[in-house]
Formats: structure tokens, C-alpha cells, sequence
């Protein structure tokens, strides 16, 4: 389980990108992922600017 958890996540507050870790998100942080991030969190996508996919067979047990 420790592989999946990231280790640190960038995120844009105050139009300030930052890099913190993930325990220190807060609501209304808006979290920048790009291809092959971990995501730290439970999030909304606001923007999607490629095509993406999600491996969540970690989270529900099915490979996909």
C-alpha cells in the first residue's frame, strides 16, 4: 500500500503553485496531476487537456 501514496503533491493556492505533502491538502486546494502522478486525494477534474486514463485497480480490486 505504501507504493500508492505520494509522496509529495503540487498544487496551485493564493495562484502560488506550491509542492507539499499530501496530508497538508486542504478543501479548495486545486491539485496540478500530470501523466504517471499518484493522486493524493479525492478530487473533482476541472481540466482535462489530453486524453487520460486511471488505474484504479488498487482501489477496487478489478483489472481493467
Amino acid at each position: 500500500m505504501k507504493q500508492i501514496i505520494p509522496t509529495h503533491s503540487l498544487v496551485r493556492r493564493d495562484n502560488t503553485l506550491l509542492t507539499i505533502d499530501p496530508l497538508s491538502l486542504v478543501v479548495g486546494d486545486i491539485v496540478v496531476i500530470s501523466s504517471g502522478d499518484l493522486i493524493p486525494a479525492d478530487l473533482r477534474l476541472l481540466t482535462i487537456e489530453d486524453e487520460c486514463m486511471f488505474n484504479t485497480s488498487c482501489v477496487s480490486g478489478k483489472l481493467e
